[in-house]
């Protein structure tokens, strides 16, 4: 049965954001080894999921955020991100909506696949760190000229 209230935000992520609700931090919780070097996809993900996975996989690894045990769910993002994408390239050639042979104007499927793939997506993101409300406060130790966060989530590292 489901707790009420906020779902917990893993330990990592309380410590990258100074703890911001001072509560006690878990010494219980399990410390997963992060990944180094990104891994490769799995060989079944299509391409806008590859292409996903290798876009976010260096900037989650470059803040410590993917680990070993993270990566199925990862995987799960890449493959809503895909799906999202897919739904959203048929409606933009397609429509919002058809005529059916009766004359009746319907909403197209794809307008529905890709409502609930954004909303996985949105889900998953948060999970991972990648949601901007997942990652405010964010404060990584870094060297002083090395990327920030920012430049990391962002795409600007060099």
């Amino acid at each position: 049965m489901p707790r009420p209230g906020a779902k917990s935000k893993p330990t990592k992520l309380k410590v990258l954001q100074g703890n911001p609700g001072k509560r006690k931090i878990s010494d219980k919780e399990p410390d997963p080894t992060p990944v180094e070097k990104i891994p490769d996809p799995p060989h079944w993900l299509d391409y806008y999921a590859k292409k996903e996975w290798k876009r976010v996989a260096k900037k989650l690894i470059d803040i410590g955020l993917l680990t070993e045990i993270d990566l199925s769910t990862f995987t799960i993002y890449c493959q809503r991100y895909a799906e999202w994408i897919r739904a959203e390239q048929a409606i933009m050639e397609q429509g919002m909506t058809f005529v059916t042979p009766k004359g009746f104007v319907q909403q197209r499927p794809e307008v529905a696949i890709a409502r609930d793939a954004a909303k996985q997506l949105r889900m998953y993101a948060e999970v991972l760190g990648l949601a901007p409300a997942a990652r405010s406060g964010l404060e990584i130790k870094r060297n002083d000229d090395g990327p920030s966060v920012e430049e990391i989530l962002n795409g600007k590292t060099g």
